[in-house]
C-alpha cells in the first residue's frame, strides 16, 4: 500500500494517523500524489472563512462571486457574461436574488423556452419530457399547476379533473372524420349517435328509434320512427302552428303511396283522393241579366259526401229589385226552396254571401236569379263540395 506525500513534505501517516491509499469526493490519487479533481460522493461545503478561493478568473469569497474576465466557455459555471464583475446584484425572467444567491422564482419578462433535450424536468408530481407532461398524483390545489378554473367553451373543472360540460362561448366544430359520435345515458338507455350519413336517437329499452338519413349526392332526407313495443306515431307541434315550405319543387308534402283505404275523419288527404271524390263543381258568372233564370243546377251523386259550400255575389246595376235564391233537399229529406242568399234594391250595391249546407245524396242543388222588371244585375254563383 503506497504512502501519499503532500506538498508540505510531511508523511501522510505522520502524527500516528496512518497512511492514505484512497482519495475521493473531489480528490484523486495519481501515483503517490493527491490531486483536486473527481466526482463528489456527498454533499460538500467549502467555506472561504475570510479567504478568497480563486478558480481561474473567478473569485469566491464569503459574500460574493466575482469574475475578472469572461471565460471561453461561460457555461462551465454560470452565464458569466450576464454576471457583472462586481458580483450578482440582480436577477429576472424567472429568477430572483436572495442575499448573494440566485434562486428559481419570479416573473417571466420574455418568452422563454426550456427544452428537456431527452431529459426529464420534474416539478413536484409533474414530469415534463420532450413529448408530454404527466402528473403522478392529483395535487391538493390543481391551480398550483395550471389555471384549471379558466376552462370554458363546453369544458368545466370538477376538483382536479377537466370534464366535458358547460356553456359554449364560441362557434365550435367537432369533426367526426368518418367515425361516429355517441352520447348515451346508461340509466335510461337513451343514445344519440352522429354518423357521416345519418343521425340516430333511440331508447333501446323501450324500443323507440328515430333516424334521420342524409344521403350524399341525392339531397334526400328521411325521418323514420320505429317502435317495437309502442304505438307507432309521428307528430309535429308548434305554438304558432306548423308550416311546410317547399322552395325547391313547390309540391309541399307528398305521399309515396295511396293511403286513402285507411283514411279516418282526421286524415290529411291526398290530391288524387280529392279529385276523384269531388266531381264537377258547378259555377256561373254572368253580367247584365234583366230576366229571372236558373243560374246553377248541380246534381249530387249518390256516393258523394253531402256537405257543400255555396258562394254567391250579386251586383245591382239599376233600379228595381233582384235576388239569388237557393233550393235543395237537406240530409233529412226535407225540401228547402227559395231561400234568399242575396237581395238588393239599390243601384250600384254589392252583396256577397257564403253558406254551407248538408244535402241528401242523389238530389240536386239549384241557384236561381229572381229579378224585377227594369232591374239589371251581375250575379255570380259557385257550388263546391267540402270533404
Amino acid at each position: 500500500m503506497p504512502t501519499v506525500i503532500f506538498n508540505d513534505g510531511q508523511n501522510s501517516g505522520g502524527g500516528g494517523g496512518g497512511t492514505v491509499d484512497t482519495l475521493n469526493n473531489g480528490l484523486t490519487l495519481t501515483g503517490t500524489n493527491g490531486q483536486l479533481g473527481g466526482d463528489l460522493v456527498q454533499d460538500t461545503t467549502i467555506t472561504p472563512n475570510g479567504n478568497t478561493l480563486s478558480i481561474g478568473p473567478v473569485d469566491i469569497t464569503d459574500g460574493k462571486i466575482t469574475s475578472a474576465a469572461t471565460p471561453t466557455n461561460p457555461t462551465d459555471l454560470v452565464r458569466l457574461e450576464d454576471l457583472p464583475a462586481a458580483g450578482l446584484s440582480g436577477a429576472d425572467n424567472g429568477l430572483s436574488v436572495a442575499g448573494s444567491n440566485a434562486e428559481l422564482g419570479g416573473n417571466l419578462t420574455k418568452n422563454t423556452t426550456v427544452t428537456p433535450n431527452t431529459h426529464n424536468l420534474n416539478l413536484g408530481p409533474v414530469t415534463i419530457t420532450d413529448a408530454e407532461a404527466t402528473c403522478s398524483a392529483a395535487p391538493a390545489n390543481p391551480t398550483d399547476i395550471m389555471r384549471l378554473e379558466d376552462f370554458d367553451n363546453g369544458l368545466s373543472v370538477n376538483g382536479s379533473k377537466i370534464e366535458l360540460g358547460g356553456n359554449l362561448v364560441a362557434g365550435t366544430l367537432i369533426g367526426i372524420a368518418g367515425h361516429s359520435l355517441e352520447l348515451s345515458d346508461a340509466a335510461s338507455a337513451t343514445h344519440f349517435t352522429i354518423q357521416p350519413t345519418q343521425v340516430e336517437m333511440d331508447n333501446r329499452t323501450s324500443g323507440v328509434y328515430v333516424q334521420i338519413d342524409v344521403t350524399s349526392g341525392t339531397a334526400n332526407m328521411s325521418l323514420e320512427v320505429i317502435a317495437t313495443t309502442h304505438t307507432q306515431s309521428f307528430s309535429l307541434t308548434g305554438a304558432g302552428g306548423m308550416m311546410v315550405t317547399d322552395t325547391v319543387n313547390n309540391k309541399g308534402l307528398e305521399g309515396d303511396a295511396d293511403f286513402s283505404a285507411a283514411y279516418t275523419a282526421n286524415s290529411y288527404v291526398q290530391k288524387t283522393y280529392v279529385d276523384s271524390n269531388r266531381g264537377s263543381v258547378a259555377s256561373a258568372k254572368l253580367s247584365g241579366i234583366s230576366a229571372s233564370q236558373n243560374l246553377v243546377t248541380y246534381n249530387i251523386p249518390v256516393s258523394t259526401p253531402s256537405m257543400y259550400r255555396i258562394n254567391c255575389a250579386l251586383v245591382q246595376r239599376a233600379v228595381g229589385a233582384s235576388s239569388i235564391t237557393l233550393t235543395y233537399v237537406d240530409s233529412a229529406g226535407n225540401s228547402r226552396a227559395g231561400i234568399s242568399l242575396a237581395s238588393l234594391a239599390a243601384p250600384g250595391a254589392t252583396q256577397p254571401a257564403t253558406v254551407c249546407i248538408y244535402c241528401q245524396n242523389g238530389t240536386a242543388i239549384s241557384l236561381d236569379l229572381v229579378i224585377a222588371a227594369g232591374a239589371v244585375a251581375d250575379p255570380a254563383c259557385t257550388v263546391e263540395l267540402i270533404l
